[in-house]
């Protein structure tokens, strides 16, 4: 369905919120999720919406093996990577291990998203990241 593909590229916000029913698990040929295209179009109150309503998106990966978390390095919308880390520590609660296991997953070039935002010049998600992430993730 690509209305939810151009809502979410669009910040249609009203569109997840009226339509519940929407498939979130739909991906493109690119295999990006909805959480990949919000982000890569700097949606956060989208992106907030999608994560609320079904956060594992936060961790699939794309084509390419990026994450959500590296799509957002990469456009550097720090508020967006500050949300996907928070929901990572979220999980880590929860499930045990999934902040670790999100914020240091590779892409195909083997780069984490935090090598992302320093490859971009993105300072700001760089700050993000030393400010929320767990200290050990990022000596490791």
């Amino acid at each position: 369905n690509p209305e939810v593909f151009r809502a979410a590229s669009a910040g249609n916000l009203s569109f997840f919120e009226e339509d519940s029913n929407c498939n979130l698990l739909e991906v493109t040929p690119e295999k990006n999720t909805v959480l990949h295209v919000a982000l890569q179009f700097n949606q956060l109150e989208v992106a907030e919406k999608i994560v609320s309503l079904s956060p594992s998106l936060v961790s699939q990966k794309n084509s390419k093996d990026n994450t959500p978390l590296h799509v957002a390095s990469r456009a550097g919308c720090s508020s967006i990577v500050k949300l996907l880390i928070n929901e990572a520590k979220k999980e880590n609660v929860e499930a045990g291990g999934a902040e670790q296991q999100l914020l240091s997953m590779v892409n195909k070039n083997r780069d984490t998203a935090l090598h992302v935002a320093v490859r971009y010049c993105n300072f700001e998600v760089v700050k993000v990241w030393r400010d929320n992430a767990t200290t050990s993730l990022l000596i490791s």
